[in-house]
């Protein structure tokens, strides 16, 4: 529920008593929210920002061409998905805004690992490409960002 201050003209008739109402059910049990600072409060039904983005893992071959190996929703360049979109693991690498703070951490490992799984490729790279989302669909803009490259040391 938002402030006083940031409910909109249009919703005080009826999120002001709301508020009220919710205000008085809770008068047993306030004391909970001051001796355990509870201040959590719940926002449901959040609608996504409409710049989002999404994650392209490469390999180069030897000739310096790129070839998609994993492309977050697309199931024709699906490596490592069952890794990848693990809760644990999409945490890590699926920024808003901006990256999280593992993001860094999380390319370096997954372009080692591409190159540990595909001895053929010469470098490895993880890239955001910023999309738009809209009614239902979302639209690719061709813009990366935060791109992390891995080159095979070689002897």
């Amino acid at each position: 529920m938002p402030s006083p201050h940031g409910t909109p003209a249009w919703e005080r008739g009826f999120v002001e008593p709301i508020r009220k109402a919710r205000d008085f059910a809770e008068t047993p049990v306030r004391w909970i929210r001051d001796v355990f600072a509870v201040t959590q409060q719940w926002a449901l039904y959040q609608a996504p920002v409409t710049h989002r983005y999404r994650m392209w893992i490469e390999g180069q071959a030897t000739d310096r061409t790129w070839h998609v190996l994993y492309l977050a929703g697309d199931p024709d360049h699906d490596e490592d998905a069952a890794l990848l979109e693990h809760p644990r693991v999409w945490g890590v690498w699926d920024p808003t805004d901006t990256p999280t703070m593992e993001y860094t951490a999380f390319a370096a490992w997954e372009t080692a690992r591409v190159l540990a799984a595909h001895p053929e490729l010469t470098a490895a790279r993880v890239r955001m490409e910023a999309i738009e989302i809209g009614q239902g669909e979302y639209a690719p803009t061709g813009q990366f960002e935060w791109p992390y490259l891995r080159r095979r040391l070689t002897p």
